[in-house]
């Protein structure tokens, strides 16, 4: 494998900005390689390679992260635990995108379990209602029909104004759907914001999907394009939720 030296990476600079980086790892694949990839309107930086990361291939790796950092890549898709590895870019969770996708990932759970969303109940669950809990509340309130806030201390001012403006009243069917601001409901299908383990599936809408990759619907890169602000907004979709109970995955993607 080249060097990864501070001028090729200038030379990958003058060849236009790449938006994130990427690691793809297979273990058929022996060598390790860094390049270009074009994704859409823009470029990623690809890397791949397979096999154990032996203290020789670590090393490789760590200089692919710095060329990629040295030709202006801030953040980059990877599994967590390959975070120290790639420093100093950083791995984005997937917090930030599933926030920005509430909506439609509550669409997403409803379609899967044959539910309405216009007459859905759903139940929002935090330690407490914090800024992104308040948003998320506001923007249940007026996406389904029956909001149940479980969010421990400070709840009640919430529900007060969500009830002001929305007309939230008290009551209404149990909840059908839980979204989770921490761990799953016991006995409810969650929608976990803040659990990376819990899988997603997306794709890309049109006209963005005649343009991408298909390995670039991968949670990882959506969050990495989002907090470099190269993903457009409506661009990629959810299409599967491995919702939870307690922590159990109950629906499968068959």
């Amino acid at each position: 494998m080249p060097s990864f030296s501070r001028r090729r990476a200038i030379d990958w600079w003058k060849g236009g900005l790449c938006m994130v980086g990427y690691v793809r790892w297979e273990e058929k694949r022996k060598k390790l390689t860094l390049r270009r990839c074009p994704l859409g309107d823009g470029e990623v930086c690809l890397l791949e390679g397979g096999g154990r990361l032996t203290r020789r291939v670590q090393r490789r790796v760590r200089q692919a992260a710095q060329a990629m950092a040295d030709a202006g890549v801030r953040y980059a898709a990877a599994p967590p635990e390959w975070a120290a590895l790639l420093l100093p870019l950083r791995l984005p969770a997937p917090v930030a995108l599933r926030r920005a996708m509430l909506g439609q990932l509550v669409d997403c759970a409803c379609r899967q379990l044959g539910l309405c969303r216009s007459q859905a109940s759903v139940a929002l669950r935090a330690s407490r209602p914090d800024g992104a809990v308040t948003e998320a509340a506001d923007l249940l309130a007026r996406r389904v029909r029956y909001l149940s806030p479980q969010l421990g201390r400070g709840q009640e001012e919430l529900r007060r104004s969500l009830r002001h403006r929305y007309g939230l009243g008290e009551g209404g069917p149990a909840a059908q759907l839980a979204v989770c601001f921490g761990g799953a409901a016991e006995g409810l299908p969650s929608l976990l914001i803040e659990e990376s383990r819990q899988e997603v599936r997306y794709v890309w809408a049109e006209p963005w999907r005649e343009k991408m990759k298909p390995w670039a619907a991968e949670e990882p890169l959506l969050a990495a394009l989002l907090a470099e602000g190269s993903l457009p907004p409506g661009a990629a979709v959810p299409v599967w939720v491995g919702l939870d109970t307690g922590g159990e995955r109950t629906y499968n993607a068959e």
